[in-house]
This record gives C-alpha cells, sequence and structure tokens, in this order.
C-alpha cells in the first residue's frame, strides 16, 4: 500500500519509466525491494478512468532489455486501459447491487436483503449447532409522529435509527428495515437471553434517540431451537412476539419459543 501523494505517477498521463542506472528516478515501491530486484528496470503507469484512479500497475524487467521497444508504451497503456475498464465495471456492479439491498433513508439492509440472510444464517446455525436470534420491533405511533412532525423530519429520524443500529450491534450483527416503521436484528451465535438484553438495551437506546419526543418501539425475539426450527418458524414466532409487545401496551420485549 501507499498514498498518491508518495508516488510519482500518480496524477500523470503517462508512462513513469525508472531505470535501475538512476536512483533518482526510483519508483518509491523500490525502497523497499531486496538487492536482486533493485538492479531492475521499472514502469510505472496510472491505471484510470477520467473521474477515477484505482492505481498503479508497476512493472520490473531486466536493465535494458525492454527500454527501446516500440511497442511497449502501447503495451501498457492498453493494459491499463483494459484493467481500468473491468475495474469501472466491478465498482458499477457493486454500485448497483448496494442500492438493490440498502433501504435509500436509513441505510440499513432491505427486505430482500433480510430474505436472503437470514435464510442463509438459519441454514448455517443448523450446521454447525450454534444459535441464531431474530429481533424484530416496531416503531410504536409512527403515522401519529409524521403527521405531527412531517415527512422530512420522520426521514431524519430513521437516519438516526439506522445510525443507532449500527454504532450498537456487533460486526457480526445485521440490521435491516422491512417496511415503513418495521425493522429487523439477525443475532448470529446468539443465545435467546443474550438476545432478550440485547433487545432491552436497543429499547432504551431508542427512547433517548429524538429530541421532538421520546420514540418507543415494539420489539420481538425469537431464537432457533437445539432440536431444529426451520425458517417459517423462527419468522412466525419473532412476529407473534412482537405482536404480543404490541398487545401488552407498548415499549417493552417480548419473547418467543420457536418450539411451541
Amino acid at each position: 500500500m501507499f498514498t498518491p501523494q508518495s508516488c510519482s505517477v500518480m496524477g500523470l498521463q503517462q508512462l513513469y519509466q525508472c531505470p535501475a542506472s538512476d536512483p533518482s528516478r526510483r519508483c518509491c515501491r523500490m525502497g523497499r525491494m531486496a538487492e536482486p530486484e533493485a538492479s531492475l528496470d521499472t514502469i510505472c503507469a496510472q491505471i484510470s478512468t477520467t473521474s477515477f484512479v484505482f492505481g498503479v500497475l508497476h512493472l520490473r524487467y531486466p536493465a535494458d532489455s525492454l527500454r527501446d521497444n516500440p511497442r511497449l508504451a502501447s503495451i501498457v497503456d492498453t493494459t491499463c486501459n483494459l484493467l481500468a475498464l473491468t475495474f469501472a465495471c466491478l465498482q458499477e456492479h457493486t454500485n448497483l447491487y448496494m442500492q438493490s439491498i440498502v433501504d435509500p433513508v436509513s441505510g440499513l439492509f432491505n427486505r430482500q436483503y433480510f430474505n436472503e440472510l437470514v435464510q442463509r444464517e438459519v441454514d448455517r446455525s443448523q450446521y454447525n449447532r450454534q444459535p441464531i436470534s431474530v429481533i424484530r420491533f416496531e416503531l410504536d405511533h409512527f403515522a401519529r409522529y409524521t403527521e405531527q412532525y412531517g415527512s422530512r423530519a420522520t426521514d431524519q429520524m430513521l437516519v438516526r435509527v439506522g445510525d443507532l443500529l449500527r454504532h450498537t450491534l456487533r460486526v457480526t450483527d445485521f440490521a435491516c428495515r422491512l417496511g415503513v416503521d418495521d425493522f429487523a436484528v439477525v443475532l448470529p451465535n446468539t443465545t435467546g437471553g443474550d438476545a432478550i438484553q440485547q433487545a432491552e438495551q436497543l429499547r432504551q437506546a431508542l427512547a433517548l434517540l429524538e429530541p421532538h419526543e421520546q420514540i418507543t418501539a415494539s420489539l420481538g425475539v425469537a431464537t432457533t431451537h437445539p432440536s431444529g426450527t426451520s425458517l417459517v418458524q423462527l419468522l412466525y414466532a419473532v412476529e407473534s412476539a412482537v405482536q404480543a409487545a404490541k398487545q401488552r401496551g407498548r415499549n417493552q420485549v417480548a419473547q418467543a419459543d420457536p418450539a411451541q
């Protein structure tokens, strides 16, 4: 790895040739080379499009063997253009894929990705014989909040909810926005007791989140059973737990047993 400021070729639209006989033009990457490698001529060329620099193509070859080859510049230029095109296509593909699985308001994964993710994690938990828990929650009185403060304030509140989930969960956990006021958190390798504790901490954090009005949520928790729990059972259990929390007065955590 190197910084753009430390590389002589960054920003250049031409080849940068570094003959071994001229230490003053030595490439920044040659400073760490062993003695045999330091005796090689090098060529550096920027890999870039008109709007983005991906990196540098760095070639080493025996001194004087290719320096006067008339095709060398053309070959390197063509190679850099092909690499830049490939990287740009991969970048665009990644951007489009992220747009398809991320909720544009909260920045959390969307329902499409949740469906893929939770199926994969349930299969993994059964294979590894490790529990997986799901927290699902609905923001209480969401429509009333929107009517009182407007859609812009509501979007800002959803952004804060997304930030809260990203900053409080483990790196192995996944937070998703399933609907307008509906969220889910997938907790791999997490027991029911630990998931309840996490849900309660989340409930308390949500209550401190909003300056205009206290945000409360009805949370449900479900955990796979050691004897085996299907995806349908798990999702039905956690949805039932959410409804139980709402029926008991909202702003609380309810637990369900998917084996029942």
